[in-house]
């Protein structure tokens, strides 16, 4: 799981957050972002990490984080906005 690309990890975290694993959600997440911002001297490139930025937003919303969900899901939105995924943008727009 390791080298997954972080699109692959932000589609498990979302889906460990909606069946109730939220803390092995947000520790997969954590790990990814980490892991790619590593790989890209020490930035995040929010393009390759959108969908994990979705995830690690829905995660931090059902735990009760609602300030860092709502970061997470606006580095999301600016992936998905670029992309012209427009409904992805709007999923990630509440607060």
């Amino acid at each position: 799981m390791d080298t997954a690309p972080a699109s692959y990890s932000g589609a498990l975290v979302a889906y460990l957050a909606a069946v109730g694993r939220h803390a092995d959600a947000l520790a997969l997440g954590t790990r990814a972002l980490d892991k790619a911002a590593a790989n890209n001297g020490g930035t995040v490139d929010i393009a390759a990490c959108t969908d994990l930025y979705y995830g690690l937003g829905l995660v931090r919303a059902i735990m009760g984080h609602p300030d860092a969900a709502h970061d997470a899901y606006a580095r999301g939105r600016a992936g998905y906005r670029a992309a012209g995924n427009t409904y992805l943008v709007a999923a990630t727009a509440t607060r």
